[in-house]
């Protein structure tokens, strides 16, 4: 998502609030949802935080507990913005 489109400037601040969504898939059957999760992030940042985002990325790392193995799952991750109606979406790369 275009920071320029997420971030509003208010009281010397940018603002935006993202809704972050977890979701596990089993491999095998793609189409079945096994868990999803959420989050609920608020963002103030002074202006050089934001110059910092808006240049290399807001980095965003989370520990979810899952009773499966790994392995087993597929993941996606969908990141919403409800002030300005806008969805992003990514499978994770990446589990431990």
């Amino acid at each position: 998502m275009p920071p320029e489109k997420i971030f509003e400037s208010q009281d010397g601040l940018r603002r935006s609030e993202l809704v972050i969504g977890y979701f596990f898939f089993g491999k095998e059957k793609k189409r079945d949802r096994m868990w999803s999760f959420w989050d609920k992030i608020d963002l103030d940042l002074k202006p050089q935080v934001y110059q910092d985002i808006t240049s290399q990325g807001l980095d965003f790392q989370k520990r979810l507990d899952i009773p499966a193995s790994p392995r087993d799952l597929e993941v996606r991750i969908v990141v919403y913005n409800p002030q300005n109606d806008l969805l992003g979406s990514s499978n994770m790369v990446k589990i431990e």
